[in-house]
């Protein structure tokens, strides 16, 4: 195709050919040996979207190229267009141009840089007829194709829904152009949730010059059950992946197909064939994409070795459900050994770890030091922090001496079972000194005590009958107690309430602690009497001498403000 400057536009605006021919007419020029005085015909034909022009060039002719412009009546010469002549016939595709109707045809020969009018013809361009065509190439899917559409159209929608219930399921989906011009669309009938009987096809144009919607036709096409997948097409696509025999992990994924219904949740149920009362069920997360996936870990199996079965079930978006019996895992030769750490916290005391110890309950420390032998064992409860975890609190003043100390942990089920040891080491410095004798002995009165029992609110409301039932979670006292005209401060005294407003983080939140002072011997060491320290929900002296401006998060003691609430004079 060539395009040329406006000369020679104003060239064929001005040049007129007197003879012309609609469709098959021909015209016939002078005959001579110079090649733009020659008999020649020019014949036009339309089929479907192309118009094939003729030219029989002659002998003296052919050395010389051929043009024809081809421009429609519509709109002037504003869609013309130049094609270079084949031998015979040369194609024009009329999606190059805008409009049907009369279109023109004028013939030029080139003559060493001189275009000079040969021939000419005109056709006038009939819209084809739209037509389109219904498929079912494969279960699950329908095709559809549409021929001859407008070219003044700038997109084709096409809403499809089934006669069941109603237009409940319409969806408005938007035909592609192809390469030939035609349009073409593949629907999922799993967007229709898979529905039998007729479905409704109206097909809409939008016009490329006025952006309006016109309905081109309606179609019906019926589905019937063999033009739905299978069962197990329906179904998504099952693996478990990322099998890690050393940690004892592996995932379940679950995708879904173009073909499979759409998913609303998935559970995974998974055991150990020795022990099925380990049976944890997981619920698949969705990434938005038709990708469900869970991760299994033998921590919350009870770590047991052996074979893990793995059942999963499905519920549909239609409330339809599915189950699926997956392959069985091997990790007889799993084994996560049960770990054990101590760490010194001041005043005294200690925490102890474990990990990796998946009893619910009956685990129980033995604790002694070398001093005379076991004549100072004592057992500890293990408080449970999470699947595998669990802490105590060593207290010193319970033992007797320095240097080395033992720990034993059992497990008591149907019989003791020795599970973990370890030993640490005691120096002078970290034995209970003798402290000097209470400034205040408080007396317990929880009458008018609203806080919630066994809290360290309520602990101290009953030590300390003028605080205020509506001061809230603990680090909000110090806030409230000022607006009620409580002095703050940041001096301890013995009859005060102590507010770490950073302490006591549970599930993420800061709920802070309180307790109320009853030995003063400096800014860095007090006693308190509390509640809910370490788990114990009733009102005690559980730390003696300690230093207030340091708290215990993380297994380690860490920097901390706190403010003491005084009472009024």
């Amino acid at each position: 195709m060539i395009y040329y400057s406006k000369w020679l536009l104003g060239l064929l605006v001005t040049f007129t050919l007197s003879l012309m021919s609609l469709c098959t007419s021909q015209v016939h020029a002078y005959t001579s040996n110079d090649p733009a005085k020659l008999s020649g015909s020019v014949t036009a034909s339309q089929s479907g979207q192309t118009v094939a022009i003729t030219y029989h060039a002659s002998s003296v002719q052919k050395p010389h190229p051929i043009y024809h412009a081809v421009w429609s009546e519509e709109n002037g010469q504003d869609d013309i267009k130049w094609y270079r002549a084949n031998e015979n016939t040369t194609p024009v595709n009329l999606m190059e141009h805008r409009n049907y109707g009369i279109y023109h045809i004028h013939t030029y020969i080139d003559i060493k840089g001189k275009f000079v009018a040969l021939n000419g013809a005109s056709l006038t361009v009939k819209q084809p007829p739209l037509t389109s065509s219904i498929t079912i190439p494969e279960t699950g899917f329908v095709d559809i194709q549409l021929n001859n559409v407008p070219n003044t159209s700038s997109e084709i929608f096409i809403p499809t829904w089934s006669d069941q219930t109603g237009q409940d399921d319409i969806r408005w989906y938007s035909a592609s152009k192809t390469s030939d011009g035609s349009y073409a669309l593949r629907i999922f009938l799993k967007d229709h949730a898979y529905d039998q009987g007729i479905y409704h096809v109206h097909i809409y144009a939008r016009n490329a010059q006025t952006g309006q919607l016109h309905n081109l036709m309606t179609e019906t096409t019926k589905i019937t059950a063999a033009h739905l997948p299978t069962s197990a097409e329906l179904s998504p696509t099952l693996t478990i992946e990322q099998v890690n025999l050393s940690q004892g992990t592996y995932q379940v994924k679950a995708q879904e197909t173009q073909k499979s219904k759409a998913i609303k949740f998935i559970d995974l149920a998974s055991w150990s064939d020795s022990n099925q009362s380990n049976l944890k069920w997981y619920r698949f997360t969705s990434d938005r994409q038709g990708q469900f996936r869970t991760e299994v870990n033998l921590r919350n199996h009870q770590a047991l070795s052996g074979h893990y079965s793995n059942h999963v079930y499905i519920t549909y978006t239609d409330g339809s459900q599915s189950g699926h019996v997956l392959e069985t895992l091997d990790f007889s030769s799993f084994h996560l050994p049960v770990s054990m750490s101590t760490n010194y916290i001041g005043n005294s005391q200690w925490t102890i770890d474990i990990h990796h110890l998946y009893e619910q309950s009956g685990v129980l420390y033995a604790v002694w030091s070398d001093l005379n032998g076991q004549d100072d064992i004592k057992w500890y409860d293990a408080n449970r922090l999470s699947t595998g975890s669990f802490k105590t609190i060593l207290d010193l003043r319970k033992h007797k001496g320095s240097g080395l100390y033992h720990i034993h942990v059992y497990h008591f089920g149907t019989r003791p079972q020795l599970r973990a040891t370890s030993t640490f080491m005691v120096s002078d410095d970290m034995l209970p000194q003798v402290t000097a004798p209470s400034t205040v002995n408080p007396t317990i009165n929880h009458q008018n005590n609203l806080y919630p029992i066994g809290q360290c609110t309520w602990g101290v409301k009953g030590l300390a009958t003028w605080v205020s039932n509506y001061w809230g979670n603990a680090n909000q006292w110090h806030h409230h107690a000022e607006k009620q005209g409580f002095q703050i401060g940041a001096t301890p005294r013995a009859g005060a309430v102590a507010v770490w407003p950073r302490d006591g983080l549970i599930n993420g939140i800061q709920y802070g602690h309180v307790a109320y002072v009853t030995h003063v011997e400096s800014d860095s060491k007090i006693q308190v009497m509390e509640s809910n320290y370490a788990g114990k929900q009733y009102i005690g002296n559980f730390r003696g001498w300690f230093n207030p401006k340091k708290i215990w998060q993380g297994g380690q003691l860490v920097d901390s403000p706190v403010y003491y609430i005084y009472p009024k004079s």
